[in-house]
């Protein structure tokens, strides 16, 4: 294998590390999302985060959440 080779699949592989971690980030944050939302006793709004963005966003502001 060529040495450019080698670069182009270990950028390829970082790139797919990268949006792996990226997703379980997502995870992470809506997990930690929905249990303090349904702590706070806003359980029933849950099902919102999916089809309301900017709700989802507020949320997330709200809980301290955006950056997590």
């Amino acid at each position: 294998m060529q040495f450019e080779e080698l670069l182009q699949e270990r950028e390829r592989n970082g790139r797919e590390q990268g949006r792996a971690e990226g997703i379980q980030i997502g995870i992470d944050r809506m997990l930690a999302l929905t249990a303090a939302m349904a702590a706070a006793g806003e359980a029933e709004q849950i099902p919102r985060l999916s089809g309301d963005p900017a709700f989802l966003r507020e949320m997330l502001a709200k809980y301290r959440l955006q950056d997590a």
